[in-house]
């Protein structure tokens, strides 16, 4: 194998290294689905499309109906704005605790390779000062 390896070019080594990464992304997004990661909430403008989407003209094609949604969203004041941006920081407040949660049960049960680098290093960090 090792030859084999030597043998490649640059161009074939950054090929081979690219289709690796792109599998383990597979992989580990089909694990996170099976492990019930919590997904991302949606942000204001989303939460304002989906809230007008009931009053879509059903003529009209998505895309001309999303550019329309999108100049009505920026001529919006900042008060007509602002249900959807509480409740765009409520569910991201809710989907951190969620997702903090989540990373805890995937470290104590062995999945530390899905877990963020920032979580583990503030659990080592708390092992530590527990131990001393």
């Amino acid at each position: 194998m090792r030859e084999y390896e030597n043998s490649l070019t640059e161009e074939q080594k950054q090929l081979w290294e690219q289709k690796k990464k792109e599998y383990t992304q597979v992989n580990n997004k089909k694990k996170y689905e099976v492990l019930g990661k919590p997904k991302k909430p949606s942000n204001a403008y989303l939460s304002y499309l989906s809230s007008k989407r009931k009053d879509k003209n059903p003529d009209m094609h998505v895309k001309d109906w999303v550019r329309s949604m999108t100049v009505n969203w920026n001529t919006l004041s900042d008060e007509e704005k602002e249900p959807y941006l509480t409740e765009a920081m409520q569910l991201n407040a809710q989907y951190q605790k969620d997702l903090e949660k989540w990373e805890m049960q995937m470290i104590r049960s062995g999945n530390s390779d899905l877990v963020r680098s920032k979580t583990l290093l503030k659990y080592k960090d708390a092992n530590r000062e527990e131990q001393q």
